[in-house]
């Protein structure tokens, strides 16, 4: 079988090949997690689209000041 896909990914802390576990929050992936260790392996949070909402809150709120 030359097909063979690792899907396990190596964690951060503990330096293990592991499936990692997840957690969610209103059934959206949030987080995954090292069964070995216990450790955050990655945080699905998207940050960069809040920061741009902040952004465009601001430059509207810059509009309606001086113009």
């Amino acid at each position: 079988m030359d097909n063979y896909q690792d899907d396990r990914v190596i964690c951060p802390n503990c330096q293990r090949r592991v499936v990692p576990r997840l957690t969610f929050e209103n059934q959206v992936p949030r987080a995954s997690w090292c069964p070995m260790c216990g450790k955050k392996v990655e945080d699905f949070l998207d940050s960069g689209s809040a920061a741009l909402a902040v952004l465009v809150l601001i430059g509207i709120a810059y509009l309606f000041i001086y113009f």
